[in-house]
């Protein structure tokens, strides 16, 4: 399973996470590692919902906008929203 934090996390949280998950087969990626900073959410849903994959996010907003909400629920992205 792969794991991606979005940018609103740090990097190197991912990158540790990803270490402590060398036994397993599941990967932890931080979206900035995968496209370059500020890409927008509508470009990176669908490729974490390709690859299968749960999102970690700080952004509350990602149930609010309508465009984004439609593209995680048509990719059936795992979304686990933290604050």
């Amino acid at each position: 399973m792969k794991f991606f934090f979005d940018e609103n996390f740090a990097p190197p949280i991912a990158r540790a996470l990803n270490v402590l998950e060398t036994h397993s087969d599941d990967e932890v990626l931080n979206i900035i590692d995968v496209f370059d900073r500020g890409v927008a959410d509508e470009e990176w849903i669908p490729f974490v919902g390709e690859e299968d994959g749960i999102i970690i996010t700080q952004d509350y907003n990602i149930h609010r906008i309508r465009q984004q909400r439609e593209l995680y629920i048509k990719y059936q992205l795992g979304l686990f929203v933290s604050w």
